[in-house]
């Protein structure tokens, strides 16, 4: 999905050129090129020495893994287009 994008000059005027036309470039592509693999929703593993705290990341890996999943699903339904058109139909108003 990175070749979507080509780097642009670094700076105060610079940013990333699209390949592609904005109806074909989703948030999707959009959010994993600009946070490649980390996660949605980082966590710790808890503190071993909390009888809580230790139990705490199992307890959420599954949950918290399906909400990033469905998260990323659907940043990949919305085109740049699609958030660009209600960008400027709002600055119309």
């Amino acid at each position: 999905m990175r070749s979507s994008f080509t780097p642009g000059p670094a700076g105060i005027h610079g940013g990333t050129c699209l390949q592609r036309r904005l109806t074909e470039v989703t948030l999707g592509e959009v959010y994993q090129a600009v946070y490649d693999d980390l996660p949605a929703l980082p966590m710790h593993t808890g503190n071993a020495a909390c009888p809580i705290g230790r139990e705490m990341f199992l307890a959420l890996y599954s949950p918290l893994q399906m909400a990033e999943a469905a998260m990323r699903e659907s940043l990949m339904q919305t085109t740049v287009a699609e958030v660009a058109a209600k960008v400027w139909r709002a600055q119309r108003r």
